[in-house]
């Protein structure tokens, strides 16, 4: 994923972090969706370069991820490698590579900012950002059967935030998306070499990127933390149950609740979006609207790629006078302790000013 500076010029560091940089970028330049084409996987390689004035301070980071979970990054101040987790550390990626893409960045933003008369105001921020997508495509068929997927490599280019040039892989060319990238997507398409090594991205970056991390997605099982909870409210005739389902890897999961052994009905359950966790593990939580007499079992059974079999945790209803007499005991216990410690308390403040005899073994 290599590109020459949009035609040449100098940089400066800091400004905004580089997590939130992302989540904007990711939220302005998300590609547009396929209509009829179902995409499988994605492979992603993002790099930004930032500068900040009058502080004149510069930052950059280029980062490798595979279906939104970073693989690795590599920052314009480190300058090293950072993987996501430790089993990632035995893959080569050449720092000095993305290091000298950040370089081109940040060439690239300096002259943009000259070529758009951009003035160095007080708390300015510029930011040059580019995004390779490696979209691996089928006509819906299941991963591993018919024939092999489509790969489509969409290289974007933003200045300020803003979309300006692209190469899309099933056109074969760069194009301007606005009239700032007229210029540039001639140049670009002007110059065969360079042409030519675009197109060759999907051989020379898609395909070997998304072997290495397929090879360890399809390989890696973490298997889901279960957890029921109940959540009451006084006012409501109903009871909430969470079946909480967590650290799990691949996301694909099946869950469903059970009353007696018998399935509930589906208009009672309500399940949240999955959530990443950041670290390559899924979350999720699925809740059963219930009435829970005294004696009802009440189970949550999860499928996932981890388990031999479904595994299934249970929670049995309890009577409103049994759960009372828990709560007052609690309630006991705790106050038992608070008058405890209310009383060693004022026993020490009672001691107050005399010494306390040390064991004989210790004085000597």
């Amino acid at each position: 994923m290599e590109r020459p500076a949009v035609p040449s010029a100098r940089g400066r560091q800091g400004g905004l972090p580089a997590r939130v940089l992302w989540a904007l970028l990711l939220a302005l330049l998300a590609p547009p969706a396929a209509s009829a084409v179902e995409v499988e996987d994605t492979f992603r390689g993002l790099a930004f370069f930032q500068e900040t004035f009058p502080s004149e301070k510069e930052a950059g980071e280029m980062l490798l991820e595979f279906n939104q979970e970073e693989f690795v990054h590599v920052d314009w101040d480190q300058k090293r490698n950072v993987w996501r987790l430790p089993e990632f550390t035995h893959y080569g990626y050449q720092t000095h590579c993305a290091l000298a893409n950040l370089a081109v960045l940040k060439e690239s933003l300096e002259i943009l900012m000259k070529r758009t008369n951009q003035t160095q105001a007080q708390n300015a921020h510029f930011v040059f950002q580019r995004i390779g997508d490696c979209s691996f495509q089928s006509n819906g068929s299941e991963a591993g059967s018919g024939p092999t997927p489509h790969v489509r490599f969409l290289d974007r280019f933003a200045f300020g935030r803003q979309e300006f040039v692209r190469f899309d892989s099933d056109r074969g060319e760069f194009e301007a998306v606005t009239t700032l990238g007229e210029p540039i997507a001639r140049d670009w398409n002007s110059q065969k070499d360079l042409l030519e090594d675009a197109r060759r991205e999907v051989e020379r970056f898609c395909r070997p990127s998304y072997e290495t991390a397929e090879r360890f997605a399809s390989g890696r099982k973490i298997p889901p933390k279960l957890k029921i909870t109940l959540s009451e409210n006084s006012l409501a005739p109903n009871a909430l149950l969470i079946c909480t389902v967590d650290s799990f890897f691949p996301s694909k999961i099946n869950i469903s609740w059970f009353r007696n052994g018998k399935e509930e009905d589906e208009s009672r359950v309500f399940t949240t979006d999955l959530i990443r966790n950041g670290d390559w593990t899924f979350q999720m939580a699925v809740m059963l609207e219930a009435q829970p007499e005294r004696g009802d079992v009440y189970a949550c059974q999860v499928e996932h790629a981890s388990f031999p079999e479904p595994v299934t945790v249970r929670w049995e209803a309890q009577s409103k006078s049994a759960r009372s007499k828990m709560w007052t005991g609690i309630v006991g216990i705790v106050m038992g302790v608070a008058f405890a410690a209310a009383g060693i308390s004022f026993y020490l403040k009672s001691k107050k000013g005399q010494a306390i005899p040390q064991p004989a073994a210790l004085i000597s």
